[in-house]
């Protein structure tokens, strides 16, 4: 990788909060909800902790420390009131892990078989077309994954467009996410696979859905030429 493609890719918003299609939009409401739970908890816990330390700290070494006794009322609060945020939680995980998981099943869905390989990623489409680094999909289309390796583990992740799957020799892991609009989306293999392993770059190249019929369909010797023009993303990332 050259110093203007590595300062080029530092550049691109990759960030999970650059939300890019409908599976990243449910994994930000989960981690929207758990996130501002989980500060709210902690700022109102180092707040009773101030409180405590302050106010109840003994002013001298003789002091002993005033005897009480249990508050039923407060004990039963401070057990339900953590079970209530947690069980919220659970709920709002487990109604949107099914749409996350889950293969898509629309009529109109795409699947493309994805191999990790040291040190590339290899794409293969329905119509026998393969590519190399780059996948090229039809913005707005469910694309649906199936993931394996040649070799040793790799991990694919697309930040923007969703979640994290293992690619494992002899194994077919599935994913998949719809790029809501044309443009290109940036991922990386997130498991230490060997010296290359900073190559395997990943990306996801959305268009126009004519231009991705023109850009696969067309594929020359089964191959997918990334020089085609009609492989050309009209803008930059998304």
């Amino acid at each position: 990788m050259g110093a203007g493609q590595l300062v080029s890719l530092l550049a691109i918003n990759m960030s999970p909060l650059n939300d890019g299609g409908p599976v990243d939009d449910k994994m930000l409401v989960v981690y929207g909800g758990i996130f501002w739970a989980s500060l709210a908890l902690g700022i109102f816990t180092a707040g009773m902790l101030l409180i405590a330390f302050f106010r109840f700290r003994r002013k001298h070494d003789d002091d002993d420390p005033e005897q009480t006794h249990g508050n039923s009322r407060l004990e039963i609060a401070w057990t339900l009131i953590p079970f209530a945020i947690l069980f919220s939680l659970f709920i709002l995980t487990a109604s949107n892990m099914g749409f996350i998981n889950n293969q898509n099943t629309a009529a109109n869905a795409i699947t493309v078989g994805v191999e990790g390989q040291q040190y590339q990623w290899l794409y293969h489409y329905p119509n026998g077309a393969t590519s190399v680094t780059k996948m090229y999909v039809p913005a707005g289309v469910p694309i649906d994954l199936n993931i394996t390796s040649k070799d040793v583990n790799h991990s694919f992740y697309i930040p923007n467009l969703g979640g994290q799957m293992n690619a494992i020799p002899g194994q077919t892991n599935h994913l998949w996410f719809t790029a809501s609009k044309a443009g290109t989306y940036w991922g990386q293999c997130t498991e230490l696979c060997g010296w290359g392993h900073h190559n395997m770059l990943i990306e996801v190249i959305a268009l126009p859905y004519s231009q991705y019929n023109g850009c696969v369909g067309s594929a020359q010797n089964s191959v997918v030429r990334d020089t085609s023009s009609a492989c050309q993303p009209a803008g930059g990332s998304a």
